[in-house]
C-alpha cells in the first residue's frame, strides 16, 4: 500500500465487507499512516472508527505526512538549520550515492539526534524486545530510501493532501516539538480535516511513543474520552 503505484489501487489494505459494524481505534506511526488513508479512502461504509495520526508522521506522515514531498520540503528545512560543514557532507555522499560512508552516517545521526530521538541516538536497544525482530532495511530503502530525509523508494510520490477533506470522523493528530514532521506543517494537515484536534508534545522529537511515553498516553486517552463523552451526549 506504500508504493508509489500502490494508493491508485482499489483495493483496500483488508476487506471492509469483514469488518463488523462497530467502533474501531485506529492508532498509526510511520508506516501506518499510510495504510490508515488508504484504507478510510478505499473501504469504509460502515462502523464508527476513532483516528490518531502520529506525526509522524508523517498525516507522517509521514501523518507525519500525507505528503512525501512535503515531508522532503521540510527535511531541507530542518538540514538547513544544521552545522554547515554536516550539510556539505550530506550534500557530498548524496551526490556520490554512497550512503555507507562512516562521514555520512555521523551526520545523519547528528540529524537524527535532533529530530528523530532527542534521548538518544544511536538507537540503544530495549532488552524488554529482545524477541522482536530487528529493523528490515531492505524493506525500508526499497519503500523509502536511505535516510529519514532522502527519500529514494516506491513512496518518493505519495501524496493524498487533497483528499485529507474526505475524512469525517474524530482525528487527533500529534507531533513532537522538534519533529522531523515539522508541527507547523501537521498543523496544515490539521485545518484540512473538519474537527480535527492537534497535540504537539515538548521537548519531544519524532519518537514520541517511546521518548514520551506518559505524556503520549494521556493525550490518546484524553482524545478517546472526549469523543465518546461527545457520542453519549449526541
Amino acid at each position: 500500500m506504500e508504493h508509489k503505484d500502490g494508493p491508485a489501487s482499489e483495493s483496500p489494505p483488508f476487506p471492509s465487507s469483514s469488518l463488523p459494524n462497530t467502533c474501531y481505534k485506529l492508532v498509526t506511526h510511520n508506516y501506518g499512516r499510510f495504510a490508515e488513508s488508504h484504507f478510510l479512502f478505499c473501504s469504509v461504509s460502515s462502523g464508527s472508527y476513532y483516528i490518531v495520526f502520529f506525526v509522524d508522521d508523517q498525516v507522517r506522515y509521514h501523518y507525519d505526512s500525507g505528503s512525501t514531498p512535503d515531508w522532503i520540503a521540510d527535511a531541507k528545512i530542518l538540514l538547513s538549520q544544521m552545522p554547515i560543514e554536516l550539510q556539505d557532507t550530506i550534500h557530498k555522499y548524496e551526490t556520490l550515492e554512497n550512503y555507507k560512508a562512516p562521514e555520512y552516517l555521523a551526520a545523519v545521526d547528528s540529524f537524527y539526534s535532533r529530530h528523530l530521538s532527542r534521548k538518544n541516538w544511536p538507537y540503544i536497544p530495549n532488552v524488554e524486545c529482545e524477541n522482536v525482530p530487528s529493523f528490515n532495511e531492505h524493506v525500508y530503502n526499497f519503500m523509502w530510501g536511505p535516510t529519514e530525509f532522502h527519500a529514494t523508494g516506491t513512496l518518493l510520490e505519495f501524496d493524498v493532501t487533497d483528499r485529507l477533506q474526505e475524512i469525517d470522523v474524530p482525528v487527533l493528530f500529534i507531533a513532537g516539538q522538534f519533529d522531523e514532521a515539522r508541527p507547523e506543517r501537521v498543523a496544515e494537515f490539521q485545518k484540512l480535516i473538519p474537527g480535527s484536534k492537534l497535540t504537539v508534545i515538548l521537548d519531544a522529537a519524532h519518537e514520541t511513543l517511546s521518548k514520551k511515553p506518559d505524556e503520549y498516553r494521556n493525550v490518546i486517552e484524553a482524545f478517546f474520552d472526549a469523543v465518546e463523552d461527545k457520542k453519549r451526549h449526541e
